[in-house]
């Protein structure tokens, strides 16, 4: 996709992925985006631990997951792995520009795919 700007991810964020299925609460795809995954029904080991960071990052940085600190835990059923977990995210605010959580999954979406240098490990990052 390249490097874009924070507009632009959000775009493409709130964009529904062709045949998925959400029967939740959340307005997923209207003003609430799925991000990064946590984990699938195999999640072991490392992976489960760096899950284990980042979702004790976007706690401390939001709150407890739900509506009103502007991000959810979501778990979907997925053809291969069985389940996925992902980081829901509120887009905009209130006042239409984007929320620190959609922020916050841009530059993760950056540093995961090497598009900010010397990032890659960044700590203060949720």
């Amino acid at each position: 996709m390249g490097l874009f700007s924070l507009e632009d991810f959000c775009a493409e964020v709130l964009r529904r992925p062709p045949d998925f299925g959400y029967h939740g609460d959340l307005p997923l795809f209207d003003t609430w985006a799925l991000g990064p995954a946590l984990r699938t029904r195999d999640t072991r080991g490392e992976e489960a631990s760096a899950a284990a960071l980042v979702e004790g990052r976007w706690r401390r940085s939001y709150g407890e997951p739900g509506l009103s600190s502007g991000w959810d835990i979501v778990r979907s059923r997925h053809f291969l792995v069985g389940w996925v977990e992902q980081i829901a995210f509120r887009v905009r605010g209130e006042d239409g520009k984007p929320t620190k959580q959609c922020a916050a999954a841009h530059r993760a979406y950056l540093r995961e795919h090497g598009e900010i240098p010397g990032l890659e490990n960044a700590e203060d990052l949720p």
